[in-house]
């Protein structure tokens, strides 16, 4: 008969066989779910793959928590369209109101697809001017971590606006 320690460290080492399955389909979310089973105080340095998990598990963490005050209500977002079945888009003015400052936009909407998917293409800077009307160029400028990047969007404005161009510097767009 097996003691209850033997059967903890084979139920553990099931869940670790498991999560290292998950995390090799790239199925992070259902890994870092997987990984709390296994405690907040179990030991992760030894296991690359347990690491990189729970590392994950905490960018994920910080990453809602810094999008979360935006998405409640304020935030000084104003609505500039929220039609039911529609998507709903926002604007909010970062500089206070003053003519030509920095303007952020929201954009909410139901995509049936998995979250990481979506997230794939967000990243794919490079690719959004041929999916953006009016963007000349994309770039990174740099990597901050796995979810968030500081990137420079050049977009083309029509005539009648200020600037025949402008660039704009987000330093929490994704």
């Amino acid at each position: 008969m097996a003691s209850a320690k033997e059967e903890v460290s084979i139920d553990e080492s099931h869940v670790i066989n498991e999560i290292h399955e998950l995390f090799l389909k790239d199925r992070f979310s259902a890994a870092v779910e997987l990984l709390k089973k296994l405690g907040d105080d179990f030991d992760t340095s030894s296991d690359d793959v347990l690491r990189k998990v729970k590392e994950f598990g905490e960018e994920m963490c910080n990453l809602v928590n810094s999008v979360a005050p935006n998405t409640l209500d304020g935030g000084g977002w104003k609505v500039i369209c929220d039609s039911k079945g529609k998507d709903h888009v926002y604007y909010r003015d970062e500089d206070g109101g003053e003519l030509g400052g920095k303007m952020s936009f929201r954009v909410e909407g139901f995509v049936e697809a998995p979250l990481l998917n979506l997230a794939s293409l967000i990243y794919e800077l490079d690719m959004w001017p041929n999916w953006f009307p009016g963007m000349i160029k994309a770039r990174t400028h740099a990597t901050i971590s796995n979810f968030r990047l500081a990137p420079v969007l050049e977009s083309w404005l029509p005539w009648y606006t200020f600037f025949s161009s402008c660039r704009h510097f987000n330093f929490n767009l994704c």
